[in-house]
């Protein structure tokens, strides 16, 4: 095996995998197999419509079940595959169809309905045909005569077509489908005779083959249709209607995006659907993130998986998972905190000018003469030259406390100072321990940025993080890491060099820009969306890196739905549909009748703007707020109530004859 055949993770779309390279990529959610099996139940005869954002994995799920993986995993033994798998598994993309065609061209839905139906018959009964083709000739049936024989009755016209084979079969079914394009293309829609039912080809054929074949008696037809987002709504009514009268031994497994699934109506006097009796749904997104150590796991393996078939790694066993993080340079805290501290001991650092500034500010204001002196005083009781993280943590200490009391800061000062000894000494339950332990990451963000330098997002552990239950996110983000590696003279993957620091940000922001990119849906619902976006992102930001943050580690929000404008309440759920937001949870107050929900920022959108992965901290927005920034119409008053909000997290706090409104923003505490 060649060593190192370019960039393992260069094909980022299952659509683009070839049947063999999807078994050879393929990565269970469990170390034993099983995981995605008892979740999408391949022979169960109950529908399944599987939702999930771009890049969630459905179509690699879905291939992966298909007859051409089936057939391969089986090495074309089709006796095995029937008598192990019990289930064949037609796949087909809805985007073959090319079913914008079935509109307008001046005629309603109305006119289209029934020429889509019939061409969506004979479309996936051509695909069902393809693969009996292949199995009679493996197994080498003598009584392929018979059973067309019998497949002519299932239509409602005399076929006066010979066909004596499944292939001869299959090649008429294509003459009709040929024969409706050219219509369709030259808006001839009334011209189409329709000569079969619907249901009675995709249902009637698979319970005519399990009734007249032995090796078939046990065996479920299982018709895997991805992109169900292409279909318009008429399109989708007709499938869900298909999908609810569907006969034994057939069933459906529907794959699509979060916002793709636009009608739960039939055709059946337009009653919906059912979840939980008519069919079950799969969101592949909740899957993947309900548990975030089995998915680091699932993520590692995919890695070593793609590194085995470029021939990197040697083996795509579990042995590999430690390896796979020694390639990545780690970022170093203790040295970049001995950095600042040697600046420190040049010059007087910028967050020591900056409460210089504002004690300046706070004295001057209440007049006392002797502020010099005790300004001074107070900054020496906060420093710690030894190490800038706990010097951040003492004057953190001391922003929280201002804000209470806003008198007496010399005393203040002392306080924190005499805490942070108990601290050093080793006492427990410290309310420094507590403080760092909370806001951590925050002050080491604040301590970068006020050294001129980026954030950094390093190490397996932390794309695995950023990707957030989406495979195509992780596998997008190592692409550019290993292209930024090669162009910065790197040999990523390849025996003890690492990747360095410089390469995995940039590969990380430049995977999260074409995430930010890849998310936006065009014309003025986007443009809108990403308004709304910027805005809660700014807000989130100045919370953040501002002297006393309301909440640590902030990336979410949670609001009352009740005082959502309906305005506010479309932008947020197309938000949530195209994975820009993630909801988090959903909570009802059962005396007050109120719903609150929160959300978090996509992970991906996270290292543009300098927020954290991790979620502690909740904001709660109230009506004003949340409307400002979601609404359009309100968007004019976003400014003046985002500057009250964090005026009152930035020193010098409330002053003399200042009144403070606390309504704008609710702070629920740690969560």
């Amino acid at each position: 095996m060649n060593k190192g055949l370019g960039n393992p993770f260069l094909i980022t779309k299952a659509v683009h995998l070839s049947n063999e390279q999807i078994l050879e990529y393929w990565t269970d959610l469990t170390k034993n197999a099983g995981g995605f099996k008892n979740m999408i139940k391949p022979t169960n005869t109950m529908p399944i419509y599987i939702l999930g954002g771009k890049g969630s994995g459905k179509t690699h799920l879905m291939r992966y079940f298909s007859y051409q993986s089936q057939i391969l995993r089986h090495k074309n033994r089709i006796l095995d595959l029937l008598n192990k798998e019990k289930y064949i598994g037609i796949y087909s993309l809805f985007s073959g169809l090319n079913s914008s065609r079935f509109s307008n061209k001046g005629f309603d839905d109305e006119t289209w309905k029934p020429v889509f139906e019939y061409y969506f018959e004979l479309w996936l009964t051509s695909e069902l045909l393809i693969i009996l083709n292949d199995i009679f000739n493996k197994l080498a049936l003598k009584i392929e005569n018979n059973i067309c024989k019998k497949i002519k009755s299932l239509f409602d016209c005399k076929i006066v077509s010979r066909f004596d084979t499944i292939n001869e079969l299959q090649g008429f079914i294509s003459d009709l489908m040929r024969e409706i394009n050219i219509s369709v293309n030259n808006s001839k829609p009334k011209e189409i005779e329709i000569k079969v039912s619907r249901g009675n080809l995709i249902f009637g054929i698979p319970e005519l083959v399990q009734k007249n074949i032995y090796d078939f008696k046990n065996v479920n037809f299982l018709y895997l249709l991805d992109e169900f987002e292409k279909l318009v709504e008429y399109q989708q009514k007709y499938i869900n209607t298909i999908v609810w009268e569907r006969k034994n031994p057939t069933s459906f497994r529907i794959g699509s995006r979060l916002y793709g699934f636009k009608t739960t109506n039939t055709y059946n006097a337009d009653e919906k659907i059912k979840k939980g009796s008519e069919y079950n749904e799969v969101i592949l997104d909740n899957e993947l993130r309900k548990d975030e150590k089995k998915y680091v796991e699932f993520a590692k393996r995919l890695c070593i998986k793609r590194l085995y078939a470029k021939g990197y790694f040697t083996s795509s066993g579990e042995e590999n998972i430690k390896r796979l993080g020694n390639f990545f340079e780690e970022f170093d805290e203790y040295t970049f905190l001995n950095k600042v501290k040697d600046k420190s001991l040049i010059k007087e650092l910028s967050y020591f000018d900056r409460l210089r500034k504002q004690l300046n500010i706070y004295f001057t204001k209440e007049k006392n003469i002797n502020g010099s002196s005790i300004i001074e005083e107070i900054i020496n009781n906060l420093k710690v030259p030894t190490n800038p993280l706990h010097e951040k943590a003492k004057i953190l200490f001391f922003y929280i406390q201002w804000n209470k009391s806003n008198n007496k800061l010399l005393k203040i000062s002392k306080i924190v100072k005499n805490e942070y000894t108990k601290f050093i000494k080793g006492v427990q339950n410290s309310k420094f321990g507590i403080l760092i332990g909370h806001y951590r990451g925050d002050m080491m963000a604040q301590l970068l940025k006020g050294s001129r330098e980026k954030i950094v997002y390093t190490g397996l552990n932390t794309f695995i993080e950023i990707s957030w239950g989406i495979p195509r996110n992780l596998i997008i983000i190592l692409y550019e890491i290993f292209e930024s590696s090669l162009y910065n003279g790197e040999k990523p993957f390849t025996e003890d060099n690492k990747i360095s620091i410089e390469s995995q940000t940039l590969g990380v922001l430049n995977g999260c820009k074409w995430f930010e990119d890849d998310s936006d849906i065009g014309g003025k619902k986007g443009k809108l969306i990403f308004n709304c976006l910027y805005r809660l992102v700014n807000l989130l930001k100045e919370i953040r890196y501002s002297d006393k943050p309301s909440e640590c580690s902030v990336s979410s929000f949670s609001i009352n739905e009740n005082d959502l404008s309906i305005d506010s309440k479309n932008i947020i759920d197309l938000m949530n549909q195209h994975s820009i937001l993630v909801e988090l949870r959903f909570r009802k107050n059962k005396n007050s009748k109120i719903v609150k929900k929160s959300y978090q920022v996509n992970r991906m959108l996270a290292p543009l703007w300098d927020l954290p992965l991790s979620r502690r901290g909740v904001i709660q927005l109230n009506k004003s707020l949340a409307n400002s920034i979601f609404d359009y119409s309100q968007h004019k008053d976003y400014d003046k109530i985002k500057a009250k909000i964090i005026k009152k997290m930035n020193a010098p706090f409330k002053m003399k004859g200042e009144l403070v409104d606390y309504s704008q923003l609710v702070i629920p505490g740690f969560e």
